[in-house]
């Protein structure tokens, strides 16, 4: 942290540059949210000349950026943490990398209580990731049917459905559970319907793509509930 100061005061960015990263990251882990916010900040703003950032350093940029984000979700600051992954996404290259931006954004609108665009970004971040996310009342009834038909074919037959090991479950997959854990919370506070629907879709992509994991047991316990 002092060479951070050091290399500041002296307007040395090269050194400053060098050092704030490791430093947010260590602040980070030392729960000093603040000054962790600070360092990433220091660390993104040196990245960009004029508001542009050079190709080559917009990877550690975006790691400063998801960063700061999530900061911002653990102290609170839900409208800038909107408003921050809103400004990446367009800098964001895969899918799965937008997916998680929008997770972020779904997770502070159901912060702020704002069920209704949770719901709208957890379904436009599920839709990258090739899961459909049903609205209406028909669809998730539907939904809560096909999904408790796999789940007993899954109960009936697991030597055909369920994951055995062999390569491990994609980043996506893993992903889509996240996903799917967050909006569970606010279907449970306002859709029970959609609730079901959730956690057993949750359940049976464990099952199958996935295995034992933290993953299988989280959406089990979602479904317990």
């Amino acid at each position: 942290f002092d060479l951070v100061f050091h290399y500041s005061q002296a307007a040395d960015g090269e050194k400053t540059l060098k050092y704030a990263y490791p430093a947010g990251k260590r602040a980070m882990e030392s729960y000093a949210n603040e000054e962790a916010i600070r360092y990433f900040s220091i660390t993104a703003g040196m990245l960009e000349r004029d508001g542009v950032v050079d190709l080559v350093r917009v990877p550690l940029w975006l790691k400063c950026q998801r960063r700061i984000g999530e900061l911002y979700l653990v102290t609170g600051r839900n409208d800038d943490a909107i408003g921050l992954f809103n400004r990446i996404l367009p800098h964001l290259g895969s899918s799965t990398a937008r997916a998680a931006a929008y997770r972020q954004i779904s997770h502070a609108y159901f912060k702020k209580g704002d069920f209704a665009n949770s719901e709208r970004y957890g379904a436009d971040g599920l839709a990258l990731l090739g899961e459909r996310l049903p609205l209406s009342t028909g669809q998730v009834i539907l939904g809560i049917l096909r999904e408790f038909a796999v789940h007993l074919a899954i109960k009936a037959f697991p030597g055909l459905f369920m994951f055995r090991g062999g390569k491990g479950a994609g980043e996506s997959d893993l992903l889509v559970i996240q996903f799917y854990h967050s909006i569970s919370w606010n279907y449970a506070l306002s859709s029970l319907l959609k609730f079901v629907r959730s956690t057993l879709r949750m359940l049976n992509i464990s099952e199958r793509r996935i295995g034992v994991s933290r993953e299988l047991a989280i959406s089990t316990l979602g479904l317990g509930m």
